[in-house]
This record gives C-alpha cells, sequence and structure tokens, in this order.
C-alpha cells in the first residue's frame, strides 16, 4: 500500500523553479501560492521523505528531528464505504476534523478511493461507475488513444447537501451500500487522533497505530557542488545535473563519492564539472564532506512536509544548504534545494 502511481492522469512533466523567499516566513501561515509551498501544498498524501544536509547543520537540526511533533501516527483500518458517511464518523472526522484516507489498490488497476480535505475521490473501472449512479468524469491513463476507461467522481463531504434526508446525499449512500460496498483496508490519519484511546467513532473497527518517524544515516565521504547565492540568482548552473546528484546522493549511491572505481563499461556518470576519466575536481565548484540523511516512510501529509522545511530552513544559515526529495502518492515525485534561508530551488511537476 506504501508504493507509488498517479491516482489520476498522465504522467506530467518536471518543472525547475528558482525562488528568494522573504526575510520571514510565517510557520503558522506560509505563502502557499509561492514555490516551494506551492508545490508542497499540491500533493496532499505522501509516502517518504528525505532530508539531506551537510553533517555541520545536521547537529544543529537533529534535536528538533526528535521532537513529538515531527512522529506523526497514522493506523491500517478496514471499513466500507458506507461506514465513511455513517453520521458520528462523517461529523467527527470529515466534516468537524481533517482526517485523511487512502484506500488499498492499484491506481489504473484497481477501484482506488481517497479522502482529502473532505473531498472522496473515487477512481473505478467503466464497468462499476455505470452501476453506481454518480456524476464523475473520465481520465485517460495512456495505451489506447481514445480509450476512456476509467471515470473519477469527486464528493465534498462537506457540503451542507452532504447530509441524510438531502436527496443527493441518499444517492451517494445507495452506492455505498449495493454497488461499492466491500469492506476494503484503509490508511487513516487525522492530526487530532494520536492513539487508539482518543480515537472516537474509528475505535470500534479495531484500527492498528503506527509511528512515522526518521531513520537518521550518515552518508560516506561525498563530492558536493560549491554553490553560491550569485550562480543561484544568475543560473549558473545545470538544473537537471543537479537534480541528478540530489537524486544520488538520496539513494546513498557510490557514484557520488571520491572513492569510487566503477568500471566505465558499467557507469560512466561523472558529477557536473569533473574532468573526464578521473574523480579529481577540474574547475574547483565541488568539495567533498560527508552528509546526513533523515529518511520517513509511512503515511505523511504536506502540512508534515511543510513543517520539515520551515524548520530546518530556519536553522540554515548563510552558507549553508539542505535538500528534501518527498515521494507522493498521487505520483511524481518533487525536490527542493534551500542555498541559506532565502533562495531555494524546487524541481516538481506541472
Amino acid at each position: 500500500m506504501l508504493g507509488s502511481g498517479s491516482l489520476v492522469g498522465l504522467p506530467p512533466k518536471c518543472l525547475f523553479t528558482l525562488a528568494k523567499l522573504p526575510a520571514y516566513v510565517d510557520e503558522r501561515q506560509p505563502p502557499r501560492r509561492r514555490a516551494p509551498f506551492l508545490t508542497i501544498s499540491s500533493h496532499r498524501l505522501v509516502h517518504g521523505v528525505d532530508l539531506i544536509m551537510p553533517e555541520i547543520l545536521f547537529d544543529k537540526v537533529s534535536p528538533k528531528l526528535s521532537e513529538k511533533h515531527l512522529s506523526k501516527p497514522y493506523c491500517r483500518v478496514t471499513m466500507s464505504l458506507a461506514e465513511i458517511v455513517e453520521s458520528e464518523f462523517l461529523n467527527v472526522y470529515i466534516k468537524n476534523g481533517n482526517a485523511r484516507m487512502l484506500s488499498e489498490g492499484q491506481p489504473s488497476r484497481d477501484n482506488v478511493y481517497s479522502l482529502v480535505d473532505g473531498t472522496l475521490h473515487l477512481e473505478m473501472d467503466k464497468a462499476t461507475y455505470e452501476q453506481c449512479g454518480l456524476v464523475g468524469e473520465p481520465v485517460e491513463y495512456g495505451g489506447k488513444k481514445h480509450s476512456k476507461a476509467r471515470y473519477v467522481v469527486r464528493l465534498n463531504l462537506r457540503l451542507p447537501s452532504m447530509a441524510y434526508g438531502k436527496k443527493g446525499f441518499q444517492r451517494v449512500v445507495w452506492a455505498f451500500k449495493n454497488v461499492l460496498n466491500h469492506h476494503i483496508t484503509w490508511l487513516f490519519h487525522d492530526p487530532a487522533v494520536e492513539s487508539a484511546e482518543n480515537a472516537g467513532p474509528l475505535s470500534k473497527y479495531s484500527p492498528k497505530y503506527t509511528q512515522a518517524t526518521p531513520s537518521i544515516q550518515r552518508l560516506q565521504e561525498t563530492w558536493i557542488p560549491n554553490i553560491t547565492e550569485t550562480q543561484m540568482t544568475e543560473s549558473i548552473f545545470d538544473q537537471e545535473a543537479l537534480l541528478e546528484w540530489i537524486s544520488l546522493v538520496a539513494l546513498d549511491s557510490p557514484r557520488v563519492t571520491p572513492v569510487d572505481s566503477v568500471d566505465p563499461f558499467i557507469s560512466r556518470y561523472q558529477p557536473p564539472g569533473f574532468g573526464r576519466g578521473n574523480r579529481s575536481s577540474a574547475t574547483g565548484e565541488w568539495l567533498q564532506g560527508r552528509l546526513v540523511r533523515a529518511r520517513w516512510h509511512g503515511f505523511l501529509s504536506s502540512d508534515f512536509v511543510a513543517s520539515i522545511w520551515l524548520m530546518t530552513n530556519k536553522m540554515t544559515g548563510e552558507g549553508e544548504w539542505n535538500a528534501l526529495n518527498v515521494r507522493t502518492f498521487d505520483g511524481p515525485s518533487y525536490t527542493t534545494l534551500n542555498l541559506g534561508s532565502h533562495h531555494t530551488m524546487t524541481w516538481g511537476s506541472d
């Protein structure tokens, strides 16, 4: 279940954004329409986060990583769609709460459901869509050019019309009881629910709780790009090569280490700016140093990613940097690279 795959649509293009942040960013109300917050908030369901930084910066950040708000509890629970729209569950976790849910299944192959910000997304095949009688829209997954064999239905359960006694809502309940009536496994997270003791109506479904805590790994000696703020503002660097380097560091690949001696027949990768055929810097734009990677894996939210980004960026001083690689349930991953506390690069999808 903790895998990635596009919930709706075709794979998007990768877009690069270079931004300068204001001197002060309100942690409670960050500018969500500016990079990188626009990219972070557009991917609501996350299953993996890698935070990469030099060892010196990590020594300052590490006490914050153990704080309670950075360890998010979530649970696995078996429910039907009809049980989600029962009055008690609907009022506590959806209309008056901020629950996020994701069902089991493989997007583009199985019927997959998700709940984000009060909106229930139902992705299903054409036969199921025609049986349930709900209004949706077709989506494409490639293959046949004009094939539209799958549909998505979006239901805003926070609307006043989504209540028992309303004609439209009764149609939804009927579909959930007579067509989409299977019990399935869900991942569930609500900021107000931290354990089985305060689970409320969810407790009768026997939720199994787990904690998303960071795993810390001190990486081997690594080639590190020496990018200055002037180079960032004037775009004097290769954006694709820099993204590739961050991805290799996240994998702890030996290709970016000074001691790498792989046969060129197997891999010809060279960090940008290096002399061909050797591992010594030809331009002086690369340094050697030790890096640390903090990794979270589980059912995470965009709010959690934003809190990680804000906390780390606040403690990043002049001449220091950090990178964040995020993998999402809705398909593409995205990456941010911050130099100091004001300059940031973002690689994301449209």
